[in-house]
């Protein structure tokens, strides 16, 4: 899949669930709708304000919620951004 084929995927498919949150809430969506929004927060952000806009707007919770999604889904997920922040 071609970049701006994913940023067209992930910059519409975020925005049903984003949708789907703002009128129910988090809690009705499943792990894979729930990754999807994660992503879509991450990459939101950092493409607005850059990584430490992300760190700045939501927590290390938020952070390690992508995480542990990401890492059930995305087997080549790394979080050593994290690990090298916190040396």
């Amino acid at each position: 899949m071609c970049m701006s084929t994913w940023e067209n995927w992930l910059t519409h498919e975020g925005g049903r669930i984003v949708r789907k949150v703002a009128a129910k809430g988090p809690d009705p969506l499943d792990e894979r709708e729930r990754l999807v929004y994660e992503v879509w927060l991450f990459d939101t952000e950092q493409r607005n304000g850059g990584v430490s806009q992300y760190f700045c707007n939501r927590s290390l919770d938020q952070w390690q919620t992508l995480g542990d999604l990401a890492s059930r889904f995305l087997p080549t997920f790394s979080r050593k951004p994290i690990c090298l922040a916190e040396d």
